[in-house]
């Protein structure tokens, strides 16, 4: 049936206590996924929403290295559903200097092919990036 829908939950980063990419996910059939960034009060690091159109899927090692022709992925826009304005520029990502972080995010993935988060300047606390999409059926 044309239009129809189904969701998909993925856990990215899970309670994270060291640098480095989570699991990606195939966003290929998404137009807009929700994110949860978490972090307790302690946390001290810096998450960053990295997407790649390459046609084959990239290593963990390749999420965390800088971009280049052979690493395909740049950082995604991510906008903050609390005020609708907030937003985290991929590049840039979220900085958490010993403070907590709970929110949620919406990001558009309409052309992107993976999507995953990567953790640098980690020296505490853990961290959890799940997202919620819905699929569309084709």
């Amino acid at each position: 049936m044309s239009g129809e829908r189904k969701t998909k939950l993925h856990t990215f980063l899970d309670a994270v206590v060291a640098n480095g990419a989570g699991t990606a996910l195939d966003v290929s059939d998404f137009d807009e996924i929700m994110v949860f960034v978490g972090a307790p009060a302690a946390a001290t690091a810096t998450i960053k929403c990295r997407g790649s159109i390459a046609a084959s899927d990239l290593s963990a090692a390749n999420w965390a290295a800088a971009a280049s022709n052979v690493v395909q992925h740049d950082g995604v826009l991510m906008q903050s559903i609390e005020d609708g304005t907030t937003l985290v520029e991929g590049d840039t990502g979220i900085a958490l200097a010993a403070a907590s972080h709970n929110k949620l995010y919406s990001l558009n993935v309409s052309l992107l092919r993976q999507l995953n988060f990567v953790v640098s300047g980690w020296s505490a606390g853990a961290i959890s990036v799940l997202a919620y999409g819905v699929r569309k059926v084709r």
